[in-house]
């Protein structure tokens, strides 16, 4: 009789390794189903990060769905200020993203070392990522996870990351509430029908979180299933802290801006991010547009350029 052929054990890469074109240089980062390494691609002759389903998650299927969902949505959303796929391979023993090598620092991470940023960043940064939501949705995308951590500053251009959890847009439930808890719009907690709103949600606690180097909400008991949602998810039953209220100056009308964001029903917020890029672009005072040539507004505001 034949012996019965054992499975081939898979382990993850370690560094030095060379799978294919792919060198492993270094581990980065651990994620909830994959790891995140930096590459040498031997065939395009240029690093890379490789997010790569860890061996122990390589056959769920809920986790290798999220992230072939991943590389399509990548793929469909491509944009300046939006990481690049280069390849997306669900083949491989371990199903694997290549995406652009971005060296930089996080949002998050200037935060932390350096503090709030001042108000002119704030806003210029803002308006940035808001454009490249705009994108986005456009495609038919929501993002679901907008946080500092989440952008990262690539030589002086911003870079929105991690598509992990985006959803298409329709009137279908998610079927988890994906995201981080933080800032989870209140439609999300509750599980709801998911809009652009909740972008919006998170593109205003983000420039709050600029302006003041805190976040507009208490922590909330996120990991406790069996508290009430008011409990887990604070942003249900608390008022946003002000700008004032975290000693933050800023210009009349900018708090009626964030105020709008942060509304508690997703119908009482900007009816697209296009809307609070208008809204937002009276306060900067360094445009981030071309003044058109030959014209007679000297000073073109953005309305000029969205419609």
């Amino acid at each position: 009789m034949h012996e019965p052929v054992k499975p081939i054990a898979i382990a993850d890469p370690q560094p030095g390794e060379r799978w294919g074109d792919i060198t492993f240089a270094a581990f980065l980062q651990k994620g909830m189903s994959s790891n995140l390494y930096m590459t040498w691609h031997h065939g395009y002759m240029v690093a890379m990060v490789c997010k790569m389903m860890r061996a122990a998650e390589r056959d769920n299927l809920r986790w290798r769905e999220l992230l072939r969902s991943e590389g399509e949505i990548l793929r469909a959303v491509a944009h300046p200020n939006i990481v690049r796929v280069f390849e997306l391979n669900m083949d491989a023993p371990l199903a694997y993203l290549l995406l652009d090598y971005l060296p930089g620092q996080t949002i998050k991470q200037i935060l932390r070392q350096s503090g709030p940023f001042e108000l002119q960043d704030a806003l210029r940064l803002s308006m940035h990522l808001g454009s490249t939501l705009s994108h986005v949705h456009n495609c038919g995308f929501l993002h679901r996870d907008v946080k500092p951590s989440n952008v990262i500053l690539h030589g002086g251009w911003l870079k929105l990351l991690d598509f992990g959890v985006a959803w298409p847009i329709s009137n279908l439930t998610p079927p988890d509430k994906s995201g981080t808890p933080a800032y989870l719009s209140p439609e999300q907690c509750r599980q709801g029908i998911l809009t652009p709103a909740v972008d919006l949600w998170a593109l205003g606690i983000f420039l709050f979180e600029l302006l003041t180097g805190e976040k507009p909400f208490p922590k909330g008991d996120y990991h406790n299933y069996n508290a009430p949602l008011e409990i887990r998810y604070p942003q249900l039953a608390h008022p946003p802290k002000t700008l004032k209220q975290a000693n933050c100056i800023a210009p009349d009308g900018l708090q009626q801006v964030l105020d709008r964001c942060l509304a508690l029903e997703p119908a009482e917020r900007y009816a697209s991010v296009k809307e609070f890029l208008i809204e937002l672009d009276p306060f900067c005072q360094t445009k981030i547009w071309p003044v058109l040539p030959q014209t007679d507004n000297a000073n073109p505001d953005l309305a000029s350029f969205l419609n």
